[in-house]
């Protein structure tokens, strides 16, 4: 390529930049919504990676259906370091006039072995649970409150349990890990549904048993070993990877629906490019004659303007891609902690 030609291109292209707004706006629209998608699903994607111990609610859990676990295998899981047995279940909750199916679960004292819950109206989380005046402490969801049209400290009943709504619960570190919730939730003590009978055999209900391990063991060989300790008819366990797994794939499907809508944008952005391209060129045919004149043949003129437009591509991608990979860091600079995905798991237990 002639040094020439680029210097000419140069000379049009600082001189004329400013009348490519629209076409620079096409491209990097088109590219900014791309590149926008796929930065901000990463970032909520490597969010609840760091997150995954605590939506599992441990470093691993045993889980069972329509049962407890054994002597056997209540003490290998035991072994194993720290431990925080639960069961979920559903039930009907009954207030003074409203009856609803709603989703209990039962806890012990250590939980949450990971993360945070938060709860308002009552502290600690113990005495919340406990029982008073021969009705057991529940904790429940904002849902709750709504539709049952109860307030804290009026009594209900869970299934064959006599309760009041001790707190609300605000906040359960394990809440996204868990599949199937969906129902306005009640958290209470698991002594309260073992002594109302709800874990006996033949009621339904998932029991999961949380640990935290006291040794850095690999998963696979502990997933071996608890199989051939407690047979493949035993409690099935889980990873953090799978307490994700749902999530992941939604935030997959997420990308790919909004990496669709950034290539449809490019795609109509095109009709602007023609246009801006073809309006320009209208506008340079005076320059193009005066090169002509000079000796210019159409190769150097189509090259002269090739570049020009290569360059305003470059430029405007490169524009769209820059915002489009700042994105989350903007986000969250603008909504503050409810946009804070990149965090770290708490290398110590609190509870409130």
């Amino acid at each position: 390529m002639k040094p020439a030609l680029l210097r000419i291109a140069w000379r049009e292209f600082a001189g004329s930049l400013m009348r490519f707004r629209i076409y620079l706006a096409c491209l990097g629209v088109g590219a900014f919504a791309i590149a926008a998608a796929g930065s901000t699903t990463q970032s909520f994607r490597e969010g609840v990676t760091d997150q995954a111990r605590i939506l599992l609610g441990g470093d691993v859990s045993f889980t069972l259906a329509r049962r407890t676990a054994n002597a056997e295998e209540a003490a290998y899981i035991a072994g194993l370091g720290e431990v925080s047995p639960t069961a979920m279940m559903r039930t009907m909750a009954q207030s003074t006039a409203i009856r609803k199916q709603v989703d209990m679960r039962a806890v012990d004292s250590a939980f949450p072995l990971l993360g945070e819950m938060v709860v308002e109206g009552a502290d600690p989380q113990a005495d919340a649970l406990a029982q008073r005046d021969g009705r057991w402490g529940a904790v429940v969801s904002q849902s709750f409150l709504d539709e049952l049209d109860v307030e804290i400290g009026d009594p209900i009943a869970l299934g064959t349990m006599n309760a009041y709504v001790a707190a609300k619960l605000v906040s359960e570190p394990d809440r996204l890990g868990q599949s199937g919730v969906f129902q306005p939730t009640a958290l209470v003590s698991m002594e309260a549904v073992q002594s109302a009978g709800l874990l006996d055999p033949g009621q339904l209900f998932r029991s999961t048993y949380l640990v935290r391990l006291s040794e850095d063991l690999p998963l696979d060989e502990l997933e071996d070993a608890a199989r051939e300790v407690m047979g493949e008819d035993g409690p099935r366990m889980r990873r953090p990877e799978d307490a994700v797994d749902g999530l992941q794939r939604l935030l997959d499907l997420l990308n790919s629906f909004l990496s669709v809508v950034g290539v449809a944008a490019l795609v109509a952005g095109g009709l602007g490019i023609s246009q801006a391209t073809s309006a320009f060129l209208e506008s340079r045919i005076g320059s193009i004659a005066a090169l002509k004149s000079f000796g210019a043949s159409g190769a150097d003129i189509r090259t002269i303007y090739l570049i020009q437009l290569m360059g305003l591509a470059v430029l405007g991608a490169a524009i769209g891609v820059t915002l489009g990979a700042t994105t989350p860091v903007i986000l969250e600079l603008v909504a503050g902690e409810s946009f804070r995905c990149r965090r770290r798991p708490p290398s110590i237990l609190r509870r409130s």
